[in-house]
């Protein structure tokens, strides 16, 4: 099923972010709920038409979040983000389509000691006739399922100093399937930090969950198969009977060391 509309509000939002954020995930990643606005993915939506409203919003300076995505209870779609947004418009929206267009400079973990993954989401939130406004929604354009669970977001890993990011989303405004009816609109752009730490348990429990379809492979490591099990109780994947060994690709020395007061 393919929609076309006419009129298409194009909206430019960027963001100048020198240092990715700062926290890393404490322990491994739980799912939640995907709500009423996951897409169906059977259903091929197509925005196109002439453009009737332009507007951009930006942001010049140094940004940065101690956020990450593992947690729940934040901001935006999922509750997985920083509870305050990076950029924030408000916008009329008709009937027709808004295409959004986000720009972002993500500083990277080797120069500023940050969390390799920088995820954003970008919503729709309609003002309520009371005051206020709803829950977000997240626009087309977005990996629903990063890691596994659902939490809508695009993510780039910042090379060398700084790295650039671009992503564009969509969303129908009229009375479709997934659609949002006409009315006055808040966009936000929200992120945090990517999963990691954890000992690699975050990567190993995503392996295991991957559908068994041969196309998914993992890095097994001394961190997830052996010293994982060993020192955490709350670890969601058993290192012999979640994975096909496949082979061994290096053989690596490695020490324990512990304070000499340990008997």
């Amino acid at each position: 099923m393919v929609r076309n509309v006419r009129f298409i509000t194009v909206m430019a939002v960027s963001a100048f972010l020198l240092a990715a954020p700062l926290a890393m995930a404490k322990s491994v990643l739980v799912p939640g709920n995907p709500g009423p606005n996951k897409h169906d993915p059977t259903i091929m939506e197509r925005c196109s038409g002439a453009v009737t409203q332009v507007r951009d919003v930006g942001f010049e300076g140094v940004l940065t979040t101690a956020w990450n995505f593992g947690a729940v209870g934040g901001g935006g779609e999922s509750g997985r983000f920083d509870p305050k947004p990076v950029l924030q418009a408000r916008v009329e929206l008709k009937e027709g389509c808004l295409n959004a267009h986000l720009s972002a400079i993500v500083g990277s973990a080797q120069v500023y000691g940050t969390s390799p993954v920088t995820m954003f989401q970008v919503t729709l939130s309609q003002a309520l006739p009371t005051g206020g406004w709803g829950p977000p929604q997240h626009m087309y354009g977005h990996y629903e399922t990063p890691y596994g669970i659902y939490g809508p977001s695009v993510m780039i890993e910042a090379e060398g100093d700084v790295d650039t990011f671009g992503a564009n989303f969509f969303q129908r405004i009229g009375t479709g399937v997934h659609d949002v009816p006409p009315g006055v609109y808040l966009v936000d752009v929200w992120w945090a930090g990517g999963p990691a730490g954890a000992g690699g348990a975050i990567g190993a429990k995503a392996i295991a969950d991957a559908p068994a379809d041969g196309y998914t492979l993992g890095l097994a490591t001394v961190s997830t198969h052996v010293v994982n099990p060993v020192v955490r109780a709350d670890l969601r994947y058993d290192p012999l009977k979640d994975f096909t060994l496949l082979s061994q690709i290096a053989a690596v020395p490695n020490v324990v060391s512990v304070h000499p007061s340990v008997p």
